[in-house]
């Protein structure tokens, strides 16, 4: 089986250029992107084409390259563009069609909603009707913007009727949560859940002991909407002077958590940190909380790629029961009772009280069950299974 992969993932030789020429980069879909390379380079002939994220790449031109991702055996492209939204989507589009309308694929695999990415794909099927087309849907991009532009929503709305266009020539699709079937134009054709991967290059080798006291740790968006406020909040009602809360990332509550930080100083705001950084803090800590509320209408639609990274850390995680939830998740996680600051305070105490090795046996289970079920090979094996069935 021959497969393109269609991605927005950075080749590794150039992450650190889209960091610092970017506003943005995007770590768990870089993260999430590599983890089905990983797979598939073990059980397909693969190729990449991508189209790497970023917002307002300095000097807006980003050059194209060639890389390989097994070791020079295979040329991958990751092609130039504009970055200007529309700009960068017909350029890029155009650019991905250059590059593969003159080769054979037996499938192409589409990385999420991009019309960047399905066009190409969409115009190569008119071509090649026998190709397979399978797209992953990471998440919904009209519900994770609360952007007020009049501008930026009549964008949306634009890409949304060229995506469902587009979305047409897909014959099958992987979920990362199933209620998103209900919002997608995937009438009767086939799909599963697959809610994430967890790439065993991700796993800390280290011998990292734990910190002293009890440790409570975030890392990830700081964003309001994700309920770090509620995490800050409940914690400062918590009465053992032993307790600690590190936070990093980056997000519109930093400033709000700086005034956490000046009212309790067992609060720590250590500011963006590299994901390497991030997996060792994890290990160090004694309780990892993914502060997000189910009630959100978001969360019934998305996966947070966080909550396998976490468990894979062996150190415990605490969250809510989130709709998009695989059962077999459920023996591995410790849950808010009550979703309201009180609940969540009143939770960590519980938590913060039992003994550590009680804890330790339990976030040891739950990396024994992300590394026996959810890396790259079991989750991709899956998917090509799927494929292939087609």
């Amino acid at each position: 089986m021959k497969m393109l992969f269609l991605g927005t993932l950075y080749p590794h030789e150039r992450e650190q250029e889209f960091m610092q020429k970017s506003r943005m980069f995007d770590f768990p879909g870089n993260a999430l992107q590599w983890s089905l390379i990983e797979g598939f380079g073990q059980l397909v002939d693969l190729q990449i084409v991508t189209a790497p994220s970023s917002l307002r790449y300095q000097g807006l031109k980003c050059a194209g390259s060639t890389f390989s991702h097994n070791d020079g055996v295979t040329t991958d492209y990751s092609v130039d563009f504009i970055d200007i939204r529309v700009l960068k989507q017909l350029i890029s589009a155009r650019n991905i069609s250059k590059i593969i309308d003159n080769q054979y694929y037996d499938v192409i695999f589409i990385y999420s909603i991009n019309a960047n990415l399905l066009r190409p794909a969409y115009q190569y099927k008119k071509k090649h009707p026998n190709v397979k087309i399978v797209e992953i849907i990471t998440d919904l991009p009209m519900l994770m913007s609360s952007s007020t532009s009049i501008i930026y929503r009549t964008l949306k709305r634009m890409e949304v009727i060229a995506d469902t266009k587009y979305m047409k020539a897909v014959d099958g699709f992987i979920l990362l949560a199933p209620e998103m079937k209900n919002k997608l134009p995937i009438e009767n054709k086939p799909w599963i859940q697959v809610e994430g991967i967890f790439n065993p290059k991700d796993k800390v080798k280290d011998s990292i002991s734990k910190a002293e006291g009890k440790v409570v740790l975030y890392t990830g968006n700081l964003d309001a909407r994700y309920g770090i406020m509620d995490l800050l909040n409940a914690f400062s009602l918590t009465a053992d002077p032993s307790y600690r809360l590190w936070i990093c990332g980056s997000g519109d509550s930093v400033e709000a958590i700086h005034n956490c930080e000046k009212r309790d100083n067992r609060i720590r705001f250590l500011g963006f940190v590299p994901r390497c950084e991030a997996l060792k803090l994890q290990k160090q800590a004694t309780l990892l909380v993914n502060p997000r509320h189910s009630n959100e209408e978001y969360t019934k639609y998305s996966f947070p790629s966080k909550t396998m990274e976490y468990m894979a850390s062996g150190t415990p995680t605490l969250m809510s029961r989130l709709k998009s939830l695989p059962d077999d998740y459920i023996p591995h996680l410790l849950f808010f009772d009550d979703e309201n600051v009180e609940g969540m305070s009143k939770k960590l105490d519980e938590i913060l009280s039992k003994p550590s090795d009680l804890l330790a046996k339990f976030g040891n289970q739950a990396a024994e069950f992300i590394m026996n079920s959810k890396t790259s090979i079991h989750q991709v094996k899956r998917i090509v299974d799927f494929i292939e069935k087609l």
